[in-house]
């Protein structure tokens, strides 16, 4: 399933192997450390896959990534599964527990004069693969996603906007993409 992925380009290094927790951490660590100066320019996005890509999908992945334009494109999948499925997504605010993998979108630039480009591209590439995907996760926020409350949290939005009126009513614990507060009552 793996060899139209495997056969893009000209990788520096590939490694397919099943290895503990300790080292597979080790190992995205490295693997996500595509950075080629202090200050690169950067976007990032992600989606979860709740059911095995078709090979509509990954020829989606396969021709963005071989008709892009930039050499710092990257479509990094994370496999799920195991313990964190042994929880139901109702259960804590991270909803997507039964997913299959975590696509994470990464691109990088170094010149200022090509951001709108490089994230367009990045940005089409998500687009296109929606009928496939679903949400985000909320460490890798995106911007451009205009419902992030469903996308980051699935099912416990609701429940959360009640935890953060209780706990947070005055939005002390706030971001560009955080819960927000209920709308003031007035009489």
């Amino acid at each position: 399933e793996l060899g139209p992925l495997l056969n893009i380009g000209k990788p520096v290094f590939e490694s397919i192997e099943l290895v503990n927790w300790n080292k597979a951490i080790k190992l995205i660590e490295k693997s996500t450390a595509v950075f080629h100066t202090d200050k690169p320019e950067y976007k990032s996005s992600g989606a979860f896959v709740m059911k095995i890509l078709p090979k509509q999908a990954i020829k989606i992945i396969e021709t963005t990534l071989r008709e892009s334009t930039s050499p710092f494109l990257n479509v990094l999948l994370f496999s799920m599964g195991g313990a964190v499925s042994n929880v139901l997504p109702t259960s804590t605010a991270y909803f997507y527990r039964d997913a299959k993998f975590f696509i994470n979108y990464t691109s990088q630039w170094l010149e200022e004069d090509k951001d709108e480009k490089q994230k367009m591209e990045l940005a089409t590439l998500r687009e296109r693969l929606l009928p496939y995907t679903v949400g985000d996760y909320i460490g890798n926020p995106d911007p451009n996603i205009k419902d992030y409350l469903t996308s980051y949290y699935g099912d416990n939005i609701d429940r959360l906007e009640q935890i953060k009126e209780k706990y947070d009513p005055e939005n002390f614990f706030h971001f560009e993409q955080s819960i927000p507060p209920k709308p003031l009552k007035t009489n």
